[in-house]
């Protein structure tokens, strides 16, 4: 049926499908998506952005204010803080997405383990999730970084641990209502394997909420990520890791602003970004009906 406006024919299922473009790529979509382009740029070819060597010193240039030699000036060895900020990126960035791919493995088994098990075995797993659930994620992962020292491997383990859980209950809630659907229970009738029905049937169920859960969560990772490193748990000196940026710059603070500032900025830039545009996605897929 078309219904008519101004004169003209119109179908009303352009109007909704035009809508949902619109709402997909409102001003702060497209501000999110440049930031993390620009972001991708300096974790994969830093050089692209810099020409400076984030590690180069210069002591007669120490704690520049931002101008057109130095953008975001520089630190108390005199290195560039635009080059440090910048390749910084694949220290924080990188740990941060690696955690959350630790995460999602570990959640995903304890999930599965729990949703395909007998009952006991499902409380024993519910419990560990909820145990690992009662203290903030932020707490355990210090917790855990602490006992395994500092490191870039080890901060990635610790992170990706305290957010396992949140991945865990997801996957273990749709897989118990997977498992007693029609399909499946005409599947084991058929004599197929529990392999082969979770291959068919209980993974592309719960990939896609898994991947929108995943692109939230590594901006509350890379939160962690900066957040243990500012205290010294992440990288060591002179890795440029955003969160070690802001521990240096807090040392000079009132002498050197902009130590503090853009370090600051370009975390809280990435961390919004990657927020808007996984809960964008997350909208957008729950209004589709894939999840």
């Amino acid at each position: 049926m078309t219904s008519i406006t101004s004169g003209r024919a119109v179908d009303p299922r352009a109007r909704p499908a035009s809508a949902r473009g619109r709402r997909w790529w409102t001003p702060g979509t497209v501000i999110a998506a440049g930031v993390l382009t620009l972001v991708a740029a300096a974790v994969l070819a830093p050089g692209l952005l810099t020409g400076a060597d984030p590690q180069a010193t210069d002591p007669s240039a120490s704690l520049q204010a931002p101008g057109a030699a130095h953008w975001f000036g520089t630190d108390q060895l005199g290195r560039d803080l635009f080059a440090r900020v910048v390749y910084g990126a694949r220290y924080s960035v990188t740990i941060a997405v690696l955690a959350v791919l630790i995460a999602v493995v570990l959640g995903a088994l304890l999930g599965l383990i729990a949703g395909l098990g007998r009952t006991w075995v499902d409380d024993v797993v519910a419990r560990v999730l909820d145990l690992m659930s009662a203290f903030p994620s932020v707490l355990l992962a210090l917790v855990l970084a602490t006992l395994l020292g500092p490191g870039t491997v080890t901060l990635a383990v610790a992170v990706g641990v305290a957010s396992a859980p949140g991945f865990g209950r997801l996957v273990r809630r749709q897989t118990m209502a997977v498992r007693h659907a029609d399909f499946v229970r005409a599947a084991v009738t058929f004599g197929r394997s529990q392999g082969r029905i979770v291959a068919e049937h209980v993974l592309p169920h719960v990939l896609t909420s898994v991947l929108l859960l995943a692109a939230i969560e590594v901006g509350t990772a890379l939160l962690t990520v900066s957040g243990l490193s500012f205290v010294g748990l992440g990288p060591e000196r002179p890795a440029p890791e955003w969160g070690a940026l802001l521990s240096e710059g807090r040392e000079v603070l009132t002498l050197a602003w902009w130590q503090t500032v853009f370090p600051g900025a370009a975390t809280v830039a990435t961390i919004l970004a990657f927020t808007v545009l996984g809960r964008r996605l997350q909208r957008v897929v729950s209004a589709r009906g894939l999840t």
